[in-house]
């Protein structure tokens, strides 16, 4: 069977294919959401706080390695996403091999640190008494998973730079459908718990795990190469993945600090941040979706010199977020209260979530704006402005607001004091994305016209 590589992205509308995989994206983002909230709904029938809040802390180092993986994948399809463009399928294959091999190692690695560390990890993140006990198991059941889900994920991303965005969707969803097919039967009807949680989150990765793999391979998207060839690509690709690590890890330390906050203000009230956290989640999936979407189609466009089509992106990026954003935070307004009734929470908790539905939409619309700021960063070779900019949110534009909130109005202040923290710096990084693309194509422009003189002139 021939490999179907092509630049899709070159060609076409820029909006279309940027909504429709963007859609692509959400779509198997809010899958995985949806069985977290699920999860989380099933634990919280059992009017259990110490196992939300277990969950919640969980959660914590769980992005911590999800952000990990991301950066490699993320570094991955942007090399990769380029050679489509660039019609340099081979080498893409090349990368592809190299990029399973390096999630293997890296994700074994952090998989065994975290079996042999986690009451210390969870202790850090303040977790104490019976929310450490379920904290910590629920843990150790969890992390030998998180290898399937990482080598699902890279698959999921190698289909996503060759423009495979329907099998990639496939990918999740099989797992997801598994997940929640499993959700209710061990947590809910055999009364597994925690370890029921996890036992469904194991099954669907390596389920997502195995349909990933049949269609890399049905495609001919991989393929195994000489360990000199491994070694000098994943030397690229860690190059370029450390800053996006570094860029996808700052905003798993902000949750983490503010975690810690919210664990010295009892069970309840972390129960009722776990759940806010879901509803984020789920809310606005879709902007987690976006940077995997803008990337191939901004690597696309660059490798092929088609500069209008990087600025249409930008610009598509930037009203989707807005106008998503609207819309998402009307329906958590309007819901608010049925919202945080659902999950059964003491007062504070309850509260809590309310107040995340009422304010913290219009926020994260214009949060969002970082999101299409990232992906134009890393995609044009200045990955360390990524990274500076989730840093700085995740430092500058949450401590001192959180502490002040804190001391101010208590958990509803270290909440509040996030989202609009968060926002300032996010308008701001955006501002600097539109200036830094301008800048970058200029002097692309003008270096390709010298060089075209200089050939014509020979």
């Amino acid at each position: 069977m021939r490999s179907s590589v092509k630049a899709k992205f070159t060609h076409g509308s820029v909006t279309r294919h940027l909504v429709r995989v963007t859609l692509t994206n959400s779509i198997s983002l809010l899958s995985l959401y949806v069985v977290d909230i699920l999860a989380l709904y099933w634990l919280a029938r059992a009017g259990d706080p110490d196992a939300i809040a277990g969950v919640g802390l969980v959660s914590v180092w769980q992005f911590i390695v999800i952000s990990l993986c991301l950066g490699l994948s993320t570094a991955v399809m942007t090399i990769m996403s380029r050679q489509v463009g660039a019609g340099q399928p081979d080498a893409a294959r090349t990368v592809a091999y190299a990029g399973v091999i390096g999630m293997l190692a890296l994700t074994l690695i952090v998989s065994l640190l975290l079996l042999a560390f986690a009451d210390p990890a969870l202790r850090f993140l303040g977790a104490e008494a019976n929310v450490l006990v379920s904290a910590a198991k629920y843990l150790r059941m969890l992390a030998p998973a998180f290898v399937a889900m990482a080598l699902g994920q890279i698959c999921i991303y190698i289909l996503l730079a060759h423009g495979q965005n329907n099998r990639a969707m496939i990918v999740v969803l099989s797992g997801t459908a598994v997940a929640v097919a499993l959700d209710p039967i061990l947590i809910g009807y055999a009364e597994m718990g925690l370890a029921g949680a996890a036992s469904s989150y194991a099954v669907s990765r390596m389920v997502a795990l195995a349909t990933g793999m049949y269609f890399v391979l049905m495609l001919q998207l991989i393929r195994a190469a000489p360990a000199a060839a491994v070694l000098k690509q994943l030397r690229s690709a860690f190059l370029l993945a450390l800053s996006a690590v570094l860029s996808n890890i700052a905003p798993g330390a902000a949750a983490a600090y503010v975690f810690s906050r919210m664990a010295g203000f009892g069970p309840d009230v972390l129960a009722g941040a776990t759940v806010a956290d879901r509803v984020l989640q789920l809310s606005f999936g879709a902007y987690f979706a976006l940077p995997s979407a803008i990337a191939p189609i901004l690597g696309q466009n660059l490798g092929a010199q088609r500069n209008d089509r990087v600025v249409a992106t930008i610009r598509s990026g930037a009203l989707l977020v807005l106008a998503f954003g609207l819309v998402s935070s009307s329906l958590l307004y309007a819901f608010s209260e049925a919202i945080a009734s659902a999950f059964q929470l003491q007062p504070p908790g309850h509260d809590l979530v309310v107040l995340f539905c009422t304010v913290g939409g219009i926020n994260w619309t214009l949060i969002g704006l970082q999101f299409v700021a990232l992906p134009v960063f890393n995609v044009m070779g200045k990955p360390l402005f990524s990274a500076v900019a989730n840093w700085t949110r995740a430092s500058v534009g949450t401590v001192p607001f959180v502490l002040f909130g804190a001391a101010q109005y208590g958990a509803s202040g270290v909440l509040v004091g996030q989202l609009v923290g968060n926002a300032l710096v996010a308008i701001l990084t955006f501002g600097l994305c539109i200036g830094f693309a301008r800048y970058h194509m200029t002097a692309c422009c003008a270096s390709w016209r010298q060089r075209k003189g200089s050939i014509l002139r020979s």
